[in-house]
Parts: C-alpha cells; structure tokens; sequence
C-alpha cells in the first residue's frame, strides 16, 4: 500500500523545486516560487503528483499512460507553513509584473 498524499484538493501550495528536465514546449509547468491550487491529486508509478487549477495542459502520451501531466507532489510546499515573511516574500515576486 502507497503513502497518503501529502496534499488535497483545494489546498494551496508554493512551488519549491525547479524541475530540471527538458521542458516539452507543448505544456505549461508551474514557475520557481509561486502559488498554486491543487485541483486533483493522482497516483503515477506509486508517487502523488499534482494537477493544478492555475494550469491545465492538453492530454499527451507518456510511457505509460495518456493523459494531462502532473507535477510530483515533493516539489511542492503547503503555503500554510510557510512563515509570514516568506509568503509575503513569494506573493510580492509572484505578482510582480513580467518584462522581458
């Protein structure tokens, strides 16, 4: 029997580790220090990853399965734990204006 998740649907949680793999160009992937919901939580190869409300990517064929990716739930942190100042820290560089 697997662990349970770490988290659940609805729950707010921070991105905390940069996923290191060639991004595939044809899906979004969360950004370094931000803010997401979970929309639903899902079992791949006996780990938890995580599908989000901010992000929706089109369903694509992996090695074992089709469907939409899923970020791995270790990656994330719940925003509850944070302490005050790193939140406010996260929120101010997460609404912070893009300039490229």
């Amino acid at each position: 029997m697997s662990k349970p998740p770490k988290f659940h649907v609805g729950q707010a949680v921070v991105f905390v580790q940069a996923i290191s793999a060639q991004p595939d160009p044809f899906e979004t992937y969360p950004r370094l220090g931000s803010i997401y919901h979970v929309r639903e939580v899902v079992l791949i190869s006996g780990d938890y990853g995580l599908r989000l409300v901010e992000i929706k990517n089109p369903r694509a064929r992996y090695a074992d399965a089709i469907g939409e990716a899923a970020f791995w739930e270790e990656r994330f942190a719940p925003v509850e734990l944070l302490p005050d100042e790193a939140l406010a820290q996260l929120l101010e560089e997460t609404l912070a204006p893009v300039t490229t």
